[in-house]
């Protein structure tokens, strides 16, 4: 029998798992945008911060909710919006259902900057309107979200399997001006690698609250080389220096990557 799932923010993490999951989950999704929906079960349009009515549309019990955000603008006032008034909203939505399991999908970014070695128990320190203003959403899914499972999953940045980095565009089109990187090491993640993640979760659950999501860390410097072996970092890049690396024992203890 197929688990009903209510994906809040369903987009290309949400099509991403449909296409894995079709014979697994039953997926409602939810977005403002139409074209958005297509894969997904049950295609709601529907936009959060609109004072209009869902609840007729959801079923009374979910096995389990995720939730993906995202900004409504890039300034501080767009993210407040999109992450803090959005979860705001969402919390009041899920009022009107009941459900085992939910899942915030954040960023690493709540950790800022300074950090250098950084797990799951590490404290996070934002250095940035936005990763205070996903803290903010994280604190505000802990306090209000009521189910038996609620993990937030930090994810370092996205990337499509097959593609390179960002370093292999800044060179191709660099102008003269050098580029200062934040630290010395690249921390991504595989979007389809956590499309894995959010079905392991759906399907088996998990008794953590908090999870960090990347691949192990490598150098900018390294990953430069092997793109360019006869071009000079230096003279392309300038470097924070801050090695930050993310311990990844509890991904790696956990089933959610089988």
């Amino acid at each position: 029998m197929k688990r009903e799932i209510l994906y809040i923010g369903y987009g290309d993490l949400g099509k991403r798992l449909s296409n894995i999951s079709s014979d697994q989950l039953n997926i409602t999704g939810i977005s403002r945008n139409r074209e958005s929906l297509y894969l997904a079960d049950i295609q709601i349009q529907f936009d959060i911060h609109s004072n209009a009515s869902l609840e007729k549309k959801l079923l009374n019990n979910y096995h389990a909710v995720i939730i993906t955000l995202v900004p409504q603008g890039f300034d501080k006032k767009g993210y407040e919006k999109g992450y803090v008034e959005g979860m705001k909203k969402i919390n009041k939505l899920l009022k009107s259902v009941t459900f085992n399991k939910a899942l915030l999908i954040s960023s690493t970014r709540v950790y800022g900057s300074k950090n250098n070695f950084i797990k799951e128990t590490s404290v996070a320190v934002p250095d940035d309107f936005r990763g205070e203003c996903l803290l903010q959403s994280e604190e505000l899914f802990m306090k209000n979200i009521f189910s038996t499972q609620k993990l937030v999953a930090r994810t370092s940045g996205l990337y499509n399997k097959g593609s390179t980095s960002n370093i292999a565009n800044w060179v191709n089109h660099f102008d003269g001006q050098k580029i200062t990187l934040p630290n010395k090491t690249m921390n991504r993640i595989c979007r389809d690698t956590v499309s894995k993640f959010m079905l392991n979760f759906c399907i088996f659950g998990s008794k953590l609250s908090i999870i960090n999501l990347s691949e192990p860390s490598v150098s900018y410097e390294d990953t430069f080389s092997k793109l360019f072996p006869k071009k000079i970092f230096n003279e392309y890049f300038e470097v924070q220096d801050i090695e930050k690396i993310f311990d990844l024992t509890t991904l790696n203890n956990s089933n959610l990557l089988e």
